[in-house]
């Protein structure tokens, strides 16, 4: 067979790929749809609910962050909450009853609890301290979140109950741990760690033994992690050519995946994926003089 000398090069890309251990998706499912953009404003963090019909985000659309819900269209923006304070980080119960979020209400940055529509709410954390991040776990029974409750300029990885109760402190190392999510199983924890380099990697724990394991060690920008509902992949954003993209990694065959390939000077970040695995909600954000456009858009697998 002769080989032409695009497909030669396009062979040696693929070695060149694989030899890093990453694989490339096959591109003509690398095309997500916008469901939420409107420029220079973000619309954040945002999740699906159980049965894909509707999303769960932050917005800074009225000039505060506010918690915001809509229908998976992108329509029906409603906002749960409305005082002067910011309001972020928000996160779904896995019945998508009640939502934990963090406000700066109080002058500090607390954990709130309110049920879905936007009432009762309660503070859960009253420390002084920096908590964000929080994360039901799959079982509901449990919200993991970031502190500085022990130490001014390190932020460790905590446990709580949906009461704000039995506290437990999760890691304590000299490094900062974020956004950590229980996997679907409940024996290891992923989150976001700053390691003293100067870069963040995504990391492992086991819930068992206490054993850490480094899952992108590559002296690049890594971020925000997240479990598919079966906990055989997790997702997380990488900057690879000077662009964040979003990689998948198979916790099983220890492969990663590259999911999106954005644009120049755009990054794709804080992915969700639907409880049928058929699906991943994530932020397409873009910076200019103007100001930041953090988009969503919906990825079909």
């Amino acid at each position: 067979m002769k080989l032409t000398q695009t497909t030669c090069v396009l062979l040696i890309l693929a070695i060149l790929i694989c030899s890093k251990g990453v694989a490339a998706q096959d591109t003509a499912t690398m095309n997500p749809r916008v469901i939420l953009e409107k420029e220079n404003v973000e619309y954040a963090y945002p999740h699906f609910s159980n049965d894909a019909t509707k999303i769960l985000f932050q917005s800074n659309e009225s000039g505060n962050w506010r918690i915001c819900t809509a229908d998976v269209s992108g329509s029906n923006v409603t906002e749960l909450t409305t005082d002067t304070s910011n309001c972020y980080f928000p996160d779904w119960s896995p019945d998508n009853k009640l939502i934990c979020f963090v406000s700066s209400r109080t002058g500090n940055e607390e954990i709130y609890l309110m049920r879905a529509d936007g009432s009762d709410l309660k503070q859960l954390t009253s420390n002084g301290a920096r908590n964000i991040h929080p994360y039901f776990s799959p079982d509901g029974r449990k919200i993991l979140f970031s502190s500085t409750v022990n130490s001014p300029d390190q932020l460790d990885v905590y446990e709580m109950t949906p009461e704000g109760k039995d506290v437990k402190r999760i890691t304590n190392t000299a490094d900062n741990e974020t956004c950590a999510r229980m996997s679907p199983s409940e024996t290891e924890v992923v989150y976001l760690k700053n390691n003293g380099k100067g870069l963040d990697d995504i990391f492992l724990l086991s819930l068992k033994d206490s054993v850490e394991t480094n899952i992108t060690n590559d002296n690049a920008w890594n971020g925000w992690p997240s479990w598919s509902p079966d906990g055989k992949l997790v997702l997380f954003s990488g900057v690879r050519d000077s662009v964040y993209k979003m990689y998948s990694f198979n916790t099983v065959a220890g492969v990663t995946t590259m999911l999106t390939n954005p644009p120049a000077h755009y990054f794709d970040c804080r992915a969700n994926m639907s409880s049928d695995g058929k699906s991943v909600i994530f932020n397409r954000q873009h910076d200019t003089d103007e100001g930041r456009t953090n988009a969503i858009y919906i990825l079909d697998l």
